[in-house]
């Protein structure tokens, strides 16, 4: 088992000519936050143009939608790309809707 999967989440990270595709999935809660964080900057590191996907997640907190948004503006500034797409639950949507965030789902 490596050290992300003992967290809960997991990133999954492909490159592809026009970028690297990363897939957020697991536990995806306030605990893991800040090392999502760190793995979402080392990434970013190696490629200008990223594409996450957050999809089968166990669990998600409004911390890291808030997290992917600002990650996606902060690099929109620095001339790097970061397109964010999410693959949730009906549940998942109905809670992010009814709390007043609007996302492509």
């Amino acid at each position: 088992m490596n050290k992300k999967e003992e967290l809960g989440y997991r990133i999954a990270v492909s490159n592809e000519a026009d970028g690297s595709r990363l897939i957020l999935s697991g536990d995806l809660s306030l605990n893991s936050i800040k090392r999502i964080k760190e793995d979402l900057t080392t990434h970013l590191n190696k490629s200008n143009k990223m594409k996450i996907v957050v999809k089968d997640a166990s669990n998600i907190d409004l911390g890291i939608i808030q997290l992917l948004q600002s990650f996606s503006w902060t690099t929109l500034k620095n001339n790097n790309q970061v397109d964010v797409d999410y693959e949730l639950t009906p549940d998942q949507q109905k809670l992010l809707v009814n709390s007043g965030i609007k996302l492509k789902f």
